[in-house]
Formats: structure tokens, C-alpha cells, sequence
């Protein structure tokens, strides 16, 4: 068979057998850095910043309650700081995709779920606040970062059933970076997030509990 028809026919074949659900949904997200110092020492002064962020991600969802789902977003990231009575804000904007996978639980009312993704995200804005003075760090030498990341994220969530094409879900994500953001060799600056989420989730595939693929399930 002609190995480029396979990825096609793979993705029908995953297709049959699966709900696909489009969901939207806002997150507020307490992002950090991690951040160690030219001379090897984690630095605890800064601390979480609270920002936000909304998404849309496509699922598809089999009978067994394994699903895999892609995600297109925007969220911000970024930290707050103080040296020597100066104040520090960082504020990053990023353009995020991921895609993952995990398991919900069926057989409750609330569907309970979990899983891992890997994200990649492309930095657009940047900005620097010391003592209400900004500075636009992808502009500047002496402060530039990487303009990507890359990294993994955990999620926990429940959903609510509204009706049989529609439900609402809470979520939680805890994002480590695993792209070292600083170009400076003797420094290392990694992304850090937790973010809490709610969302909105449609029905779009066929229900399999009424499939003509029945029968493949006993």
C-alpha cells in the first residue's frame, strides 16, 4: 500500500469508533519561572503572577474513555519580583498549541478525567515593568529570551452533562517548560504554570452507544 495513504486511512479508521467534541473554553493561570542564578542558586524571589487565557480543542473520545484531543490558544504567562525596593513584572504573550491524551470515567453522573499533553508556544509579546518604567525584552539585547517554548502539562477535570450534545467542565493544568528561555549560558529560565479553567463542550461526532459499530464493543 502506498505509505502515503496510511496517515489518511489510520485517521478514518480512529474516526469511526470515536465522538468528536469541539470544546472552548478561559482559564486564569498563576504562571512563574524558574529561574537559577549564574552561580548555580535557585532563586525564591520571585513569585506566581496571575494572568489568563482561552483555547479551543478538539477531542475524539472512544468507547473504551480514552480520548485524545489538540488544542489551538492564547495564554499569558509571566512573574512579579522585587530587588532592592525595585518592583519587577514580567508579562509574556504567547500563541500555544498541544495535543494529549488521558481517560475519562463514564460510569458517573460527573465524568471525571485526566491526562498529559505536550505543548509548543510561540512568544508575541514581552514586556518588562520596573517600577511602572516597560521594556520590551524581545527588543532588547541585555534582557532577550527565547521567542518558543516547549514543554509538558498535567490535567485533572469533571465534566457536567447539560444535554446530550452539550456539558460544562472544570480543569486544572500544572505546566512545567522544558525550553531554557535564557540565552545566556550561565543562567537558566524555565516557564512554570498552574491554571484553573472552565470550559464549554459540543457533541459534533455521532453518539456510539446507538453506532452501526456496536457490535465491535461486546
Amino acid at each position: 500500500m502506498n505509505k502515503i495513504l496510511i496517515f489518511p486511512l489510520v485517521f478514518i479508521s480512529l474516526n469511526c469508533f470515536s465522538q468528536d467534541y469541539l470544546s472552548v473554553n478561559y482559564s486564569l493561570i498563576y504562571s512563574n519561572f524558574i529561574f537559577t542564578s549564574s552561580s548555580g542558586k535557585l532563586d525564591k524571589v520571585i513569585t506566581s503572577k496571575l494572568n489568563t487565557g482561552y483555547a479551543a480543542n478538539y477531542q475524539f473520545l472512544y468507547r473504551n474513555g480514552f480520548f485524545i484531543r489538540g488544542e489551538l490558544g492564547y495564554k499569558e504567562f509571566g512573574a512579579l519580583a522585587t530587588f532592592n525596593e525595585l518592583k519587577l513584572m514580567w508579562d509574556f504573550n504567547y500563541l500555544d498549541a498541544n495535543v494529549g491524551c488521558g481517560y475519562i470515567f463514564n460510569n458517573y453522573k460527573f465524568k471525571p478525567y485526566v491526562g498529559i499533553s505536550l505543548y509548543g508556544s510561540y512568544l508575541t509579546n514581552a514586556n518588562l515593568t520596573i517600577d511602572g518604567n516597560y521594556y520590551n525584552i524581545l527588543q532588547n539585547d541585555s534582557t532577550k529570551i527565547k521567542n518558543s517554548d516547549f514543554g509538558i502539562n498535567g490535567f485533572l477535570g469533571v465534566i457536567f452533562p447539560l444535554s446530550d450534545i452539550t456539558s460544562v467542565y472544570l480543569e486544572v493544568n500544572d505546566a512545567k517548560g522544558l525550553s531554557q528561555l535564557d540565552p545566556k549560558p550561565n543562567e537558566k529560565l524555565y516557564n512554570t504554570a498552574f491554571s484553573v479553567r472552565l470550559g464549554v463542550k459540543f457533541l459534533l461526532g455521532k453518539d456510539l452507544s446507538k453506532s452501526k459499530y456496536d457490535f465491535m464493543f461486546k
